[in-house]
């Protein structure tokens, strides 16, 4: 589409106005003659006090008488700028008015195609995963693959790239995933738990130093509660002493049942499947010290 405007000159004559202080050098002399008389003025006193005032009127008075005279100079000199601004910006109202139909057309016009090169490339991705074995949906999708810029070939090499360290990360993962199981069957626990705690951060040699150091606490939990429990149960044991067929607590002086009441508590676990199985793991290990049993009602569900 030819551009008609481009015919027009759009030239603007402009002539720059002179803006000229007559007898400058010899004012601005006198001017410098005037406030020198009162440089350094810094002593005021009771008794010059109002000579000072009258110093800092005429001062002020001569600083005014400039200033409007700028301000005179400044709105003439501005009135033709103003014209001219107005002008132009009745233009280019007229400009936009067509302008803005026209960009948002385009905008709309280069995201469609945007969009058809994102299929494109969603294409290419679901072929080149397919030669590797790979979800394509898990290849990290890169927005500049969608510039009309990047070249076929580039932008086959980067997918590949992105392609082939995700089979890495699989691989890997497959054989911490192995170590792990080794570990846990040794260790005669649920793998699990532990196996989710694996990612590109953290891998088999972190997770097996974990597993041991839980086993070592796990262990030291239990000595040492099993010995609280003993030390518990001698100390209700000597406090108790059968009288008459009946067992006495010497301390309160109350009966003790041979055989305690049992009672049963249903406790609801919320969380992550490696943390709810490592609890359970817990409960299952020291249930016997506290001479409970366990039951589960319901198996476990996603919430």
């Amino acid at each position: 589409m030819a551009n008609d405007l481009a015919t027009i000159d759009f030239g603007v004559t402009y002539t720059p106005t002179e803006i000229k202080i007559n007898n400058q050098e010899l004012l601005k002399d006198q001017v410098k003659k005037y406030a020198d008389k009162y440089k350094g003025w810094s002593v005021i006193t009771e008794e010059s006090v109002d000579g000072d005032k009258l110093v800092r009127t005429d001062l002020n008075r001569m600083k005014k008488s400039f200033d409007d005279k700028r301000k005179e100079i400044k709105g003439e000199y501005n009135k033709p700028l103003k014209k001219f601004e107005s002008q132009v910006k009745d233009m280019t109202s007229i400009i936009d008015d067509v302008l803005g139909p026209l960009d948002e057309g385009i905008k709309k016009i280069e995201e469609n195609q945007r969009q058809e090169r994102k299929e494109n490339v969603l294409g290419l991705i679901a072929e080149i995963a397919a030669g590797y074995n790979i979800d394509p949906a898990e290849v990290q999708f890169d927005p500049k693959w969608t510039n009309k810029s990047i070249t076929k070939k580039k932008l086959t090499d980067q997918i590949t790239d992105s392609v082939k360290l995700l089979q890495r990360q699989h691989k890997a993962y497959e054989i911490n995933k192995r170590l792990i199981e080794e570990h846990c069957k040794i260790k005669k626990i649920d793998p699990a738990g532990w196996i989710a705690q694996l990612s590109n951060e953290r891998d088999a040699a972190e997770i097996i130093d974990s597993i041991d150091q839980f086993l070592i606490d796990q262990e030291k939990q239990k000595i040492a509660e099993q010995k609280l429990a003993e030390a518990e149960k001698a100390k209700q044991e000597a406090l108790q002493q059968k009288i008459g067929g009946k067992v006495i607590n010497t301390e309160t002086g109350e009966v003790v049942d041979d055989k305690p009441s049992e009672y049963t508590v249903s406790i609801k676990l919320t969380g992550t499947q490696a943390g709810i199985i490592q609890a359970m793991q817990q409960v299952n290990r020291f249930k016997d010290s506290f001479e409970v049993s366990t039951e589960v009602i319901e198996k476990m569900s996603e919430v």
